[in-house]
């Protein structure tokens, strides 16, 4: 059953009667340093307005600690100072921040979950959530949230229920695009030149004939900037697999099948097409020979996949150096996979819970946190245009760019010119609300009873994956040869108590 959102609108009609969020700007120069240890408490007479601080009970600061993904920023010091200057007056709580590496971070909290290491705040996901609350480390909110009204209610209900697993709330979904929409990004350049009708293009059987035009030109001698029309790394198409819900061991759910059965992906027709393709273009040397294997692309490609929004070419162009236009092939959609994208959850042995939600509420809501938060401090990494943009210094915001999508949501921030001061709030706003709801938002799968099959099979997909993504091998052989070992690796057991789950979370 789906877990119904009155139970957390009546905490927040109880708590608006006590609770007041006042949102302002402001400036400071405390002194914070990024750790990684627990939390503590330092006595402080900070206020704002003449109003006592509303830290601890006794007007102390709490200092949290918060690990997040990605390397650590150069200014990070500086940013907390302000941070923290600013969070200390407003609700009395400080935060150290912990970055974890990109080519750690799965590893490492993976190993922190399992080791119960203290922490009051951790970013995860999909890969992380469900473990870690079958562990018991991620702190139930439902009876918490009441302190947050203004949080709670401006996360959408969708997203709440995208994070509901076995009947409760373990984390605070960021809200951003939280439907997953997924674009061709094309080069603007060769679109014009070659007059290449990208709006029309939806599928790889539609994208085929001017796919195989441009690598003609490319070997020509005629286009330069790329030796291969569709370069590839081993992840393969991003966004591939975004129709199917609950995808374990080779299986999944179409997001927009009533029915709610769990078929073999790779068996599907879509996929089936898509596979096929591939490897004709990795035949006929239109994908790089090295995409099985490589990690890590240029900057640079012709047309690739992206998951965004409207306006996201912008940024995406200044990634690849050149203008680009986009168009959407798959998408809207409100999914678990694209909520779970993004969750910031409190440990279950955290002794600051209350103040860990208020600081989330504060980073979320206050455009003063947020923007410092994802951009440094404005003067020194950005500049306010005063138009409801922001320009970024060119040195100094290389010195400040964390993760901006792991720390909170993207409707109180400030677009960054070019892209114009509605992009967020209303336009990504009413992006969301266009999409369409996947039959499975809501369900977790348990995969408690199933947990060593998956092990297995994973081992098995790690096999093929790669090559299969990349058109390197003929799926035609390898699917049914892959299918054939996930098998015996234990598939059956997992797609019977995934069915099974899914039957009873649907009420069938």
């Amino acid at each position: 059953m789906r877990k119904s959102y009155k139970a957390i609108a009546l905490f927040v009609a109880m708590a608006a009667a006590m609770t007041c969020f006042a949102s302002c700007s402001g400036d400071g120069n405390t002194s914070s340093t990024a750790s990684s240890g627990s939390s503590t408490t330092t006595s402080s007479t900070a206020s704002t307005g003449g109003e006592e601080s509303t830290g601890g009970a006794t007007g102390e600061i709490v200092n949290l600690s918060w690990y997040q993904i990605g390397g650590q920023p150069n200014d990070l010091e500086m940013v907390c100072e302000a941070l923290d200057a600013y969070s200390s007056e407003k609700i009395g709580v400080t935060c150290d921040f912990t970055y974890l590496d990109w080519g750690v971070w799965g590893e490492r909290v993976k190993a922190i979950i399992q080791a119960g290491e203290p922490f009051d705040i951790m970013f995860n996901n999909s890969d992380i959530y469900t473990n870690a609350i079958d562990l018991g480390r991620f702190a139930k909110l439902d009876d918490l949230l009441g302190e947050v009204p203004e949080l709670t209610e401006f996360i959408p209900e969708l997203a709440w229920e995208g994070v509901t697993y076995k009947d409760g709330i373990y984390g605070i979904p960021t809200y951003k695009d939280n439907t997953q929409t997924q674009y061709w990004v094309w080069d603007k350049n060769i679109i014009e030149e070659y007059n290449i009708p990208y709006e029309e293009i939806r599928t790889l059987s539609e994208m085929d004939p001017y796919i195989r035009q441009i690598q003609d030109e490319i070997n020509a001698g005629n286009i330069t900037t790329s030796q291969y029309a569709f370069y590839m790394t081993r992840d393969g198409i991003n966004g591939q697999f975004m129709n199917y819900d609950a995808q374990y061991a080779g299986l999944g759910v179409r997001y927009d099948d009533e029915t709610a059965t769990v078929v073999r992906m790779y068996e599907q027709p879509d996929m089936q097409e898509q596979f096929t393709y591939l490897h004709q273009w990795y035949q006929d040397g239109i994908i790089n020979p090295d995409a099985a294997t490589l990690t890590e692309g240029p900057s640079y490609v012709i047309v690739g996949s992206a998951q965004g929004f409207p306006g996201a070419e912008v940024g995406w162009g200044a990634g690849r150096g050149v203008d680009v236009v986009i168009e959407p092939w798959g998408g809207p959609v409100w999914s678990n996979g694209t909520i779970q994208g993004s969750i910031n959850s409190i440990s279950s042995s955290s002794e600051h819970q209350v103040e860990a939600l208020k600081y989330l509420q504060l980073v979320n809501m206050d455009e003063y946190m947020r923007n410092t938060l994802v951009y440094g401090i404005e003067g020194t990494h950005y500049t306010n245009n005063g138009d409801g943009t922001i320009t970024q210094d060119e040195v100094k915001r290389n010195d400040y760019s964390p993760a901006g999508y792991a720390q909170a949501t993207f409707m109180t921030m400030y677009p960054v010119a070019p892209n114009p001061a509605t992009m967020y709030d209303p336009d990504l706003i009413e992006w969301n609300n266009t999409g369409e709801t996947s039959v499975l938002l809501g369900f977790n799968f348990d995969r408690t009873s199933v947990q060593n099959q998956i092990a297995a099979c994973n081992v098995v997909l790690q096999t093929y994956q790669y090559e299969l993504w990349t058109g390197t091998t003929d799926p035609a052989v390898v699917i049914p040869q892959m299918y054939e070992e996930l098998e015996g690796a234990g598939m059956n057991d997992i797609q019977t108590e995934l069915q099974n789950q899914i039957n009873a979370f649907l009420g069938k």
